[in-house]
C-alpha cells in the first residue's frame, strides 16, 4: 500500500444512534412518499462516499504499522477507514461490506418497490370506486404493499420500528375446493363450511338425504351416501379480525374483487411493456408483409420463364420436324436420281436445275439452313457441266475413298470434311451435334492418321486395328491441342 494522502475516517465507541442527519419524515405522507425519500437519501449518501468511481471496499493493512483497516483499492486508496474496537476485524469486515455499490443497489430497489406500490394503488382506485370502498381498498393496498422494503426505508428515514402498527389476532378461515377444481369459497365458521360443501357437491351433482363428513387430518371430506365425494373443507389460521357473517355470495364477490385488484395492478405495471410487445409486432407484420409480396413476385417471374421455356421447346421441336422433311425430299430426290437411268445432257439439266430450286425453297422455309443454300449451289453447278455436255462419273466408273482423321475428340473424313464415326468403314453419316443419317460423302475408308503429333500410329492402331496408317501424312501437322 503506498503512502498516499487518503481521506481517513477513524471510529472509536458510539454513545447512541444518532439521527440528526436524516430528514424528519413529514406527516401525511404515503408509503410510496416513504420509499422514494429513503431511496434518495441512500444514493446521496452512497454516490457522496465515492471516490475516483471506486463502489466496492475491502479490508487491508497500513504499510508501517500495520494497523487493520479498510480501503476502495489496496494499492492507491482514496479511502482509508481505521476503526477503534475491541473485535476492529469483525467491524472491518462489516464495513467493508457495507460499501457504496450495496447502498446503490439498496436505492435501487426501494425506488422499484415506490413504483410497485403506485401500481397497486391505481389498480385498487378501479376496483374500489365507490365512497364506502375506502376501508376495504386501503386494507387490500396494505397487504399488498411490501413491508420489508417499507421497514427498511422507515429506519434509514429514522422513523423507527416502534412506530409500526401491532400485529393484528390471528383468525379462523374455512376453505372449501373440490378435487381438480379452483377453490369454490370462504367461510368464517365450520358449519357454514359444511353446509358450503353440500353447496358446492349440489352445484352439478343431484341432491341427496344423506350427508355426513370424514375427518381426513386437518380437513373434513363430505360423505354423500356412504360414498366420497371429493368436495373438502380445511381450516386455516390467518391474521386479522374475524369478519362479520355472510353469506357464500358476498365472500365470492369478495375474492372477486381482490383478484380484479391484483389483475389491474399487474396490468398498470406492466403497461410499458405491452406498448413494446405492440411495436415489435408491428415490425413484424411489416417484415410479413414485405415477404409475401417477394414471394408474390417471384412465383410470378418464374411463371413467365416457364412460359419462355415452353414457347422455346415449341420452336425446337417446329425446327426438328422442318430437318426432318427435307431430309426425307433429299433422300428421296438422291434415290430417284440413282435408280433413273443416267439422260441425256439436256434433260439432266433440267432435272438438275429443278433440284436446285427445290432446295432454294426448302431453305426460304426454314432459318439458318446453310446446308440447303451448298446443296442448292452444287445443284447449280451440276446443271451448268450438263448442259455443257461434261458427264459425272457414277459410283460403277470409279469407287470413292477417303483417309479417317481420329483426332482426341473428334474424328472426320478428309475428303469432304464432314464429322464421323471412329467405328465407320464408310462415311454414310454424318455425326456430331447435328448428326445426319446418309449425309456423308459414301467414301470408303482406307488409311488413318491425325493432326496432332501426340497421337502415335500405335494409338491409330488401338482404334482401327483394320486399317493402315497413311504414310506421309495427307495434311501438316498441327501442335498438340492443349490439356484441358
Amino acid at each position: 500500500m503506498t503512502s498516499s494522502a487518503p481521506a481517513r475516517v477513524v471510529t472509536g465507541r458510539a454513545p447512541h444512534h444518532r439521527t440528526d442527519h436524516l430528514e424528519p419524515l413529514m406527516p401525511n405522507t404515503t408509503p410510496a412518499d416513504q420509499l422514494r425519500a429513503a431511496a434518495t437519501l441512500l444514493r446521496d449518501k452512497a454516490t457522496a462516499a465515492i471516490h475516483e468511481g471506486r463502489t466496492t471496499w475491502s479490508t487491508g493493512h497500513t504499510l508501517g504499522s500495520r494497523s487493520p483497516v479498510v480501503v476502495d483499492d489496496p494499492d492507491q486508496p482514496s479511502v482509508l477507514i481505521e476503526t477503534y474496537a475491541a473485535r476492529l476485524e469483525r467491524v472491518n469486515s462489516y464495513l467493508a461490506l457495507v460499501d457504496p455499490a450495496l447502498g446503490l443497489a439498496l436505492a435501487d430497489w426501494l425506488g422499484r418497490a415506490a413504483v410497485e406500490y403506485d401500481a397497486t394503488v391505481r389498480g385498487a382506485a378501479g376496483v374500489w370506486s365507490e365512497p364506502g370502498d375506502e376501508r376495504e381498498r386501503d386494507a387490500w393496498v396494505e397487504r399488498q404493499t411490501n413491508q420489508h422494503a417499507l421497514a427498511v426505508a422507515r429506519q434509514l428515514l429514522g422513523t423507527g420500528a416502534g412506530e409500526a402498527a401491532p400485529p393484528a389476532p390471528l383468525a379462523e378461515v374455512w376453505t372449501v375446493w373440490r378435487e381438480d377444481e379452483p377453490i369454490y369459497a370462504h367461510y368464517t365458521t365450520e358449519g357454514d363450511a359444511r353446509q358450503g360443501t353440500i353447496d358446492c357437491w349440489q352445484d352439478d351433482e343431484p341432491v341427496c338425504p344423506d350427508y355426513s363428513w370424514r375427518k381426513d387430518g386437518p380437513r373434513l371430506e363430505l360423505v354423500v351416501g356412504g360414498e366420497h365425494a371429493g368436495v373438502y373443507a380445511s381450516r386455516h389460521r390467518v391474521y386479522g379480525t374475524p369478519p362479520a357473517p355472510a353469506d357464500r355470495y358476498r365472500s365470492a364477490w369478495s375474492s372477486a374483487r381482490h383478484r380484479a385488484a391484483v389483475l389491474s395492478a399487474e396490468l398498470t405495471r406492466r403497461a410499458p411493456l405491452l406498448g413494446e410487445y405492440a411495436a415489435e409486432n408491428t415490425r413484424l407484420l411489416t417484415q410479413a408483409v414485405k415477404a409475401a409480396t417477394t414471394i408474390t413476385r417471384l412465383r410470378a417471374e418464374r411463371a413467365e420463364l416457364n412460359r419462355q421455356l415452353d414457347c422455346l421447346r415449341g420452336d425446337m421441336r417446329n425446327m426438328e420436324s422442318c430437318l426432318r422433311e427435307q431430309d426425307a425430299e433429299f433422300e428421296r430426290i438422291r434415290r430417284a436420281a440413282s435408280e433413273a437411268a443416267p439422260p441425256a445432257p439436256a434433260d439432266r439439266a433440267a432435272i438438275l436445275t429443278e433440284a436446285a430450286e427445290v432446295a432454294a425453297a426448302h431453305q426460304s422455309d426454314c432459318q439458318n439452313c446453310a446446308v440447303e443454300l451448298e446443296v442448292a449451289d452444287h445443284l447449280r453447278r451440276l446443271a451448268g457441266e450438263a448442259a455443257a455436255g461434261v458427264q459425272q462419273p457414277t459410283e460403277s466408273d470409279t469407287e470413292l475413298t477417303a483417309t479417317l482423321v481420329i483426332n482426341r475428340s473428334d474424328s472426320y473424313c478428309d475428303r469432304c470434311g464432314k464429322p464421323t464415326l471412329p467405328q465407320r468403314t464408310h462415311h454414310t453419316d454424318i455425326s456430331g451435334w447435328a448428326p445426319k443419317p446418309g449425309g456423308g460423302c459414301g467414301a470408303r475408308f482406307t488409311a488413318t492418321r491425325s493432326d496432332y503429333r501426340g497421337i502415335t500410329p500405335n494409338n491409330l492402331r488401338d482404334v482401327r486395328p483394320d486399317l493402315p496408317v497413311a504414310t506421309p501424312p495427307a495434311a501438316p501437322a498441327v501442335p498438340e491441342e492443349p490439356t484441358p
